[in-house]
């Protein structure tokens, strides 16, 4: 009877630690990017979570910004570049996961007038979506103000 109230014991144990490990995840921060541009407030606001030096993952959460504009060919901003990002974003925000802090707070993102310019990102290792640089720069942004307290 005392061995089995003993194995009891250490199976409750070991229940208790899988708990806690699964409960001490990362910290999560919060960022955002936003401009004024053609009559809207375009941007992003993104929950990031960290785990010593590492990104665990990248999600953009809900706010009132435009991330994604209505098509505007005269700004060569199509229906297709829409769809485009829409099929693109969940791999393009995947593509932060396992990337360390200092690498993602070097990345460079060209800003003209508040936006992100077309031409200007360098960040090496993440799928950006062609045809989608702005929506992929103004993630990028919201990220790095997410992280800028991170050490």
């Amino acid at each position: 009877m005392k061995k089995f109230f003993g194995a009891l014991v250490v199976a409750a144990l070991t229940v208790l630690a899988c708990v806690a490990m699964v409960g001490c995840g990362g910290t999560s921060y919060n960022g955002e990017y936003k401009y004024e541009a053609h009559g809207h407030t375009y941007g992003v606001k993104v929950e990031v979570v960290v785990s010593g030096d590492t990104i665990d993952s990248v999600k953009i959460v809900e706010s009132d910004y435009v991330q994604l504009s209505d098509a505007n060919p005269d700004y060569g901003w199509t229906e297709d570049s829409r769809k485009n990002y829409t099929d693109n974003e969940a791999n393009f925000l995947k593509s932060f996961e396992g990337k360390k802090v200092a690498d993602v707070k070097a990345y460079a993102v060209k800003v003209t007038d508040g936006a992100p310019d077309k031409n200007g990102i360098t960040a090496s290792g993440l799928d950006l979506i062609t045809n989608a640089t702005q929506s992929c720069g103004r993630v990028i942004l919201a990220v790095q103000n997410a992280l800028k307290d991170v050490k």
